[in-house]
């Protein structure tokens, strides 16, 4: 199956932004969301035991290099933020893995 597509909200100064409804993350095929450089997650743990979260790197260096993704740990009932991330390096999508099940994810852009 394919990836499943985290909600997305943009920030904006002139409105209250609303949080769109959080997706839950899938264990199995993985997700993901649009990258405008200005990306961020907020991340919600409510599994019961300690997830962790990866938002993989798909360039490579020197040629041939795979890069490692950016791991996040969460314990349970931790919620958090985490981004920007780059274009250049995480490309203009995030692919978003999880693992296991119990995690949910909202997407934000400050552009």
């Amino acid at each position: 199956m394919a990836r499943v597509l985290i909600q997305f909200a943009r920030l904006t100064r002139t409105a209250i932004t609303l949080p769109p409804t959080a997706t839950t993350l899938d264990s199995v095929n993985g997700n993901f969301v649009t990258n405008d450089g200005s990306t961020f997650l907020e991340l919600n743990n409510a599994s019961g035991g300690t997830r962790t979260v990866s938002v993989q790197v798909p360039e490579q260096v020197d040629q041939n290099l795979a890069v490692t993704s950016r791991s996040y740990t969460l314990l349970n009932g931790q919620v958090g933020k985490t981004g920007i991330f780059p274009r250049e390096v995480y490309g203009g999508q995030l692919l978003v893995d999880v693992s296991g099940t119990g995690v949910t994810a909202v997407a934000y852009s400050t552009r």
